[in-house]
């Protein structure tokens, strides 16, 4: 191997809690001497490593250098390794956004061979779907801290890919759970809530001198939370993945070291958060379509008997429905 392509993550930190972000000149020295001290021909190239710095929160990106061999390493604020991109302000933003670009790109090359023949049966489509589109959209998504918004981004992408396969327009006036019904998928909610639990649970079983479980259970021995309003952690989204499938935010470690019970919770996880969603939108829709049908008006659908509260519902209720 002739070289390393990788990055090197600058981390910002108080001095009582790491003290990386004052050795660049051991870093640099660290890296030169590497390969004679692990005797191994492997070496590092400027011209394919970047230095990606990630500061404290609510700091502005600075310059920072980093020399190999008399060569700078050139400055990024994002990087993308094995799939996953790293953004220099700890967002998801990005990640995410290349996630929708991936999904894009794959179902826009089956547009023509598969989506639009209407010889295919919607099983079929929905299967091919699942297997090619939805890996790419959610790949690597069970390690980050999603907000509602990226969960929603994603969610939205989904539901233009599925309106677009079975043919639904706006003016058919479907809801997303009634499109989600008919497509034999489950939510963007779902899976992301699942796939983030067997992560989880995956992590719990691993030894304790596994790197991914040292950081998992890690905790800063010094430092606050700022005033306001906070930036959410991993574990804060493990809590709300957590309630969402009805599993004790106390007892989950100990319900994960058992392989075959925590696989059993995953999957109950899906029709879980799946029927409360179902529940969530007939209520809303009894309450939305009771409230507009209790009181009296003069304007009434001469067809199907329904009030309105303007002309201009009442005209938009023709054009829909064809009364």
């Amino acid at each position: 191997m002739k070289c390393i392509d990788c990055t090197i993550q600058y981390y910002s930190a108080s001095k009582n809690v790491d003290t990386r972000g004052k050795q660049l000149p051991l870093l640099s020295s660290r890296l030169r001497t590497f390969p004679h001290q692990n005797k191994t021909s492997l070496s590092t190239s400027s011209d394919v490593s970047e230095l990606l710095y990630q500061p404290k929160p609510g700091k502005a990106t600075q310059e920072k250098e980093i020399t190999i061999k008399g060569e700078r390493l050139t400055q990024s604020n994002t990087f993308t390794y094995l799939g996953s991109t790293i953004s220099s302000n700890k967002s998801a933003d990005v990640e995410v956004s290349k996630r929708v670009q991936a999904a894009c790109k794959s179902f826009g090359a089956l547009s023509k061979r598969l989506w639009s023949r209407h010889e295919i049966k919607l099983t079929t489509k929905m299967k091919i779907y699942r297997t090619v589109v939805m890996p790419s959209l959610l790949y690597a998504t069970e390690t980050l801290t999603l907000y509602s918004r990226h969960i929603k981004k994603l969610g939205s992408i989904q539901m233009n890919h599925l309106r677009q396969v079975m043919n639904i327009k706006w003016q058919d006036r479907v809801a997303n759970v009634q499109v989600l019904q008919r497509a034999g998928l489950p939510s963007i909610e779902s899976m992301v809530t699942a796939s983030q639990l067997r992560w989880a649970g995956h992590v719990r079983r691993m030894p304790e001198h596994r790197l991914p479980k040292m950081v998992f259970y890690g905790e800063l021995s010094e430092g606050k939370r700022q005033q306001g309003g906070q930036i959410l952690r991993y574990k804060d989204t493990l809590k709300r993945s957590l309630g969402k499938a009805n599993i004790n935010v106390d007892r989950w470690e100990s319900l994960a070291s058992d392989r075959i019970s925590w696989r059993l919770a995953v999957r109950n996880t899906i029709k879980t958060v799946e029927d409360r969603r179902n529940e969530m939108y007939k209520r809303q829709h009894d309450l939305r379509h009771g409230a507009v049908d209790s009181f009296t008006s003069d304007y009434q659908c001469t067809t199907c008997r329904r009030n309105f509260r303007s002309n201009a519902g009442l005209s938009s209720h023709k054009r829909a429905k064809k009364c």
